[in-house]
């Protein structure tokens, strides 16, 4: 009896647990003053801080306020607070340099955290590291012997009973002076043969690229040209299994650090000199009306400021969402790089390379390509971007010259993924620069939603 009376208490203690419902989860709130979350430098901003459980005011617990530059190591304040000497709390930052403040408050009995940015004096903002000496020479160098290949374009026609068929599509190949010796991207041409046709560029983001047209921006009235960064015919049959196999070969398995010992050998520069040859291809075509645009997010985003200023004022209009390749340096100032951090990761790799490193990816940086460019362009930049840190992409804006047509579209709360929204703005953008014949009002909206 003894015993069946331990397991009958054991299981009636068991069911309690069980049955025993989950205490209430506090909830943190921060709120700051301005909604817009930009300040002058040297000007206090203010955080109210309030932590409640089932919607009463908590009177026990410790906040903290950690801000960083930008996620970066520099840091900027650090403050705590004990509830029980008052709740809710206004926390006070002033910073007194321009900069993007990352301020990550956390209630230390649980896991409650809020994050968000305070931008101050943004427009001031500069890349963090000077552009190479001879960055124009170099480039002029690679362009000229770039321009020396015979007939380096060659078409492939390619078809899919899924595709759209008012249009021919083709695999484009450009030979290049690189070791890889060329560079792919994907040609829609409409079908119907009378007039002449503008172009809209887009470059890949991160990944293997495109293997068929692009599926956003695909239009009856131009041409698509979706350019890729890779060496590697994207039509081949064993594709994937070759774009795998050579990222095992790369730097923490990572195709974005392929030969990142040498400028010569760096994977963009092969990427580069492709894309440009390719974009060449296109405004020396027969059919091309001489209407061309870019549009890119991500890594496309940072070859758009490459390609805008290699072409400079070639394109009617340019549009960068969430931009990678900008400020690759940085971390050496506090604050975090650009994707792909290069800098950071030939610094763990090769640390007796580092002031090397910091040259030699400066020939591949945005902020610098941002300089020349004379084309109209918009920035889509979110200031809660882990991946693209906005102090990078500012710092590139900010480079665009002032007699340039610039603009920005700066989400507050908008992270690397941000979807339909900046997209279809993105997109409406460059239709400000078409003739009224190719508007297509809100067909971005659906594709994106």
């Amino acid at each position: 009896m003894k015993t069946k009376t331990i397991l009958a208490v054991l299981a009636a203690a068991l069911a309690g647990v069980i049955e025993a419902k989950p205490l209430p989860q506090p909830e943190l709130i921060t709120v700051p003053e301005r909604s817009w979350q930009i300040y002058p430098s040297e000007s206090n901003a203010n955080i109210r801080i309030t932590v409640t459980t089932k919607g009463a005011i908590a009177t026990n617990g410790t906040v903290t306020v950690k801000v960083s530059n930008d996620g970066g190591k520099e840091v900027l304040d650090f403050a705590k607070y004990d509830l029980s000497k008052g709740n809710p709390v206004t926390y006070t930052l002033k910073v007194e340099k321009p900069c993007f403040a990352l301020v990550d408050v956390a209630l230390q009995e649980s896991r409650c955290r809020n994050r968000l940015k305070l931008g101050f004096d943004i427009e001031k903002i500069k890349p963090a590291v000077p552009e190479p000496e001879d960055f124009d020479a170099w480039w002029a160098e690679q362009f000229a012997e770039q321009a020396k290949i015979a007939d380096p374009v060659t078409l492939k026609p390619i078809s899919n009973k899924a595709w759209s068929d008012k249009y021919d599509y083709f695999c484009v190949r450009a030979k290049t002076i690189t070791a890889d010796g060329c560079s792919y991207g994907i040609l829609s041409v409409p079908k119907k043969k009378t007039g002449k046709f503008g172009c809209i560029a887009i470059t890949q983001c991160v990944g293997p690229g495109y293997s068929e047209p692009d599926p956003n921006y695909a239009r009856e009235d131009m041409m698509t040209l979706a350019l890729n960064v890779h060496p590697w015919d994207p039509t081949a049959p064993d594709y994937q299994e070759v774009y795998k196999r050579e990222n095992e070969k790369c730097p923490k398995k990572a195709y974005m650090f392929r030969g990142m010992e040498s400028r010569e050998n760096y994977h963009y520069r092969n990427a580069i000199l492709g894309c440009k040859t390719l974009i060449d291809y296109i405004r020396a075509r027969p059919d091309f009306s001489g209407e061309l645009f870019y549009i890119g997010g991500s890594q496309g985003g940072g070859f758009g400021l490459i390609l805008g200023g290699i072409f400079k004022d070639a394109f009617r209009a340019i549009s960068v969402q969430m931009p990678a390749m900008c400020d690759f340096g940085g971390y050496t100032i506090g604050r975090r790089s650009g994707w792909p951090y290069p800098g950071d990761v030939n610094d763990k790799l090769h640390p007796d390379d580092r002031a090397a490193a910091l040259v030699r990816f400066g020939y591949f940086d945005g902020v610098n390509w941002a300089k020349r460019i004379k084309s109209p362009i918009l920035f889509t930049i979110g200031m809660m971007d882990d991946c693209c840190p906005v102090s990078g992409t500012i710092a590139a804006y900010n480079s665009v010259p002032r007699s340039t047509p610039k603009f920005i579209q700066l989400g507050k709360d908008w992270t690397h993924s941000t979807g339909w929204l900046p997209a279809h703005m993105s997109y409406g953008f460059l239709q400000n620069f078409m003739a009224p014949e190719h508007l297509t009002p809100y067909r971005y909206w659906w594709t994106w939603k």
